[in-house]
């Protein structure tokens, strides 16, 4: 049995109309809950008419086509919060290992913890995160 990854192929003709695919499949998605609802109805009216034994009407699958396409095209997140993103996850896992090795004894008498955060590795950890430029530095 071949494994079909394919998407199937859109509705793309109305009663009086067709539409070409764009070759992005969010649009064409959108286009296609068009070709639907003006088959289904000349007018556009009706396009709030729920379908036979449903609450969903054509104008709700072209919303719902129209929302996927929106989150699917959504610009990504900016530079500055993706750096903002990393230094906060950076900052939580320094954390996580001064509390575990906090309390066990180190030479000088300080917890093992605060060596780690002291450690010369650590403090190039610090030092990289901090000197990753903002979006406003370039």
């Amino acid at each position: 049995m071949s494994d079909n990854t394919e998407a199937p192929k859109l509705f793309m003709n109305a009663y009086y109309f067709g539409f070409n695919e764009t070759g992005c499949r969010p649009v064409d998605e959108i286009l296609s809950a068009v070709a639907q609802a003006g088959k289904g109805y000349h007018h556009t009216e009706d396009w709030t008419t729920p379908l036979h034994g449903t609450n969903t009407s054509y104008a709700d699958m072209i919303q719902e086509a129209a929302n996927r396409a929106a989150n699917s095209l959504a610009a990504p997140p900016s530079l500055e919060a993706v750096k903002a993103e990393a230094r906060r996850e950076a900052l939580e896992e320094a954390a996580k290992v001064a509390e575990r090795f906090g309390s066990q004894p180190a030479p000088g008498g300080d917890g093992m913890g605060t060596r780690i955060l002291q450690s010369v590795d650590g403090m190039q950890v610090a030092a990289a995160i901090r000197a990753i430029p903002s979006e406003k530095e370039g």
